[in-house]
């Protein structure tokens, strides 16, 4: 099992199947450090591709002068701009916006304010996704 699993790509989606047990002393890098699971089979449901535009561990790395180690292009990046949001620094910020946010939409229902999401009226007529997103059904 471990040889089908160290060629299993790092963007695979797996169903992993297993016993979960507690664990006599705790686990200290993991979040759940009183049990671990025991594997017993291993699916692959969907593949990811063998190589990635980009490393989710090079997006992290900050640019430093005279430093060896693979860095990402803002190009790159931006291009695949998925894979980008990954890495903590860049989910923090996101994070931190939510947050704030938060903070003030409590502040103005405490405040008796009323969320709302009202419809847009526009003077011109709108373009829905059939008018953008030709498909021809008769070719």
């Amino acid at each position: 099992m471990i040889k089908f699993i160290a060629g299993v790509a790092k963007e695979a989606i797996i169903d992993v199947e297993g016993i979960v047990r507690t664990v006599g002393n705790k686990i200290e890098s993991c979040t759940q450090s009183d049990v671990e699971l025991h594997v017993e089979q291993v699916f692959v449901v969907s593949a990811g591709a063998q190589r990635l535009p980009l490393q989710i561990e090079d997006a992290s790395r900050q640019i430093t002068e005279g430093e060896e180690l693979a860095t990402v292009s803002q190009d790159t990046r931006l291009d695949n701009r998925i894979l980008d949001l990954r890495p903590p620094a860049n989910q923090s910020i996101f994070r931190l916006e939510a947050g704030v946010c938060q903070l003030f939409r409590n502040y103005l229902t405490r405040n008796g304010f009323m969320e709302m999401h009202a419809p847009k009226i526009i003077s011109a007529a709108s373009e829905g996704g059939a008018n953008v997103f030709t498909v021809s059904y008769f070719k």
